[in-house]
C-alpha cells in the first residue's frame, strides 16, 4: 500500500470524510484541508480522486508520502 496526501480547497465536512474510508484529515494551510490515507494501487487512487470530484471538492495537490512496497 502507498500513502498519499491530498490537499483540497476549503474545509472538508463529515460527508467527505465518510466517503473516503481510511483517510484522515491533517492540518493544512489556511483555507485548505489535507487528507491522508493509503491506497493499494493507482486504480484505487483514481477512485479516491473521482470520489472527491463527485462531491465537488476542488483538488489542489496530490503527493505520494512514501514509496510503494
Amino acid at each position: 500500500m502507498t500513502r498519499y496526501e491530498i490537499t483540497v480547497e476549503g474545509q472538508v465536512g463529515p460527508l467527505v470524510t465518510a466517503a473516503l474510508e481510511g483517510f484522515q484529515t491533517r492540518p493544512a494551510p489556511p483555507g485548505r484541508s489535507c487528507l491522508v490515507g493509503e491506497v493499494v494501487d493507482q486504480v484505487a487512487l483514481t477512485g479516491v480522486l473521482g470520489c472527491l470530484q463527485d462531491l465537488h471538492v476542488e483538488i489542489c495537490e496530490v503527493h505520494r508520502v512514501d514509496a510503494p512496497q
